[in-house]
């Protein structure tokens, strides 16, 4: 019983949490001396990071992006010329092994590589973000993840580099001129499954025959304690969310979707 209340009370003792609770306290503090409009904006405050924090609310909002996309039986997907895969799975480290360190959508290069290792398709492409490196050498993330892919020899086929993509449509984009070059007709999407309906739709407007396959589920089959305090994966969860949610409608008003 002592060792559940103090996991029910834990949140209140990280960082987010003890914030949260001060500014309720100084919300009610507000309350007590009648300053209304304090009171409102520490109690709207309050509420909004209770809500976007709160782990299963967070995982039903992105399983509302997934459960489209539930990943098929390997078996039965349809096989592909080659498999895409967008940025984001890792990011430039100068101390670690091959020169970066994974990202939490690295689950995306483990089921590319599963698919290469089951036949479905006979090349990789990568794509992701760069930058500059403290030396003041230029690295990409497809780039990165490419050289040690190749040192492993997991994939057993050739594996392409887009570079530096700015966006999901400039990476379709430069896949859909790649695709051309290498007469690919049909194309494996392999992303996280949240951000999979925009990346699909961004590239079947773009004219590519794409297979969808999602990965790397966030809310699909999590099942939380409900807890009334926020915790800080919560709020990153609701801020997947809302990132996909505001850029779905962006790449709409742009008719890129």
């Amino acid at each position: 019983m002592i060792g559940q209340l103090e996991k029910f009370f834990d949140p209140l003792i990280q960082p987010l949490g003890f914030i949260w609770l001060l500014t309720a306290a100084l919300g009610l503090g507000a309350v007590t001396r009648r300053r209304w409009r304090l009171a409102s904006a520490l109690g709207f405050i309050v509420l909004l990071t209770a809500v976007l924090g709160n782990v299963p609310f967070s995982h039903y909002l992105l399983a509302t992006l997934e459960r489209s996309y539930l990943a098929p039986p390997l078996p039965s997907l349809l096989a592909g010329d080659v498999v895409m895969v967008p940025g984001s799975y890792l990011d430039y480290s100068n101390h670690d092994l091959y020169g970066f360190h994974l990202e939490p959508g690295s689950t995306r290069l483990v089921a590319a590589v599963e698919l290469l290792r089951a036949g479905k398709a006979k090349a990789l492409v990568l794509s992701g973000m760069g930058g500059m490196a403290g030396d003041g050498r230029r690295w990409s993330e497809a780039g990165l993840a490419r050289d040690w892919l190749l040192a492993w020899q997991v994939a057993g086929t050739p594996i392409f580099s887009l570079g530096v993509g700015r966006n999901t449509r400039d990476e379709a984009s430069r896949l859909r001129a790649l695709a051309a070059k290498q007469g690919w007709q049909r194309i494996i999407l392999v992303t996280s499954g949240f951000h999979m309906r925009r990346a699909e739709h961004v590239y079947r407007k773009l004219g590519l025959n794409v297979v969808p396959y999602a990965c790397d589920f966030y809310g699909s089959d999590k099942h939380r304690p409900f807890s009334p305090f926020p915790k800080v994966n919560g709020l990153y969860n609701s801020g997947l969310f809302l990132h996909e949610t505001i850029g779905w409608w962006v790449y709409r008003l742009r008719g890129w979707v």
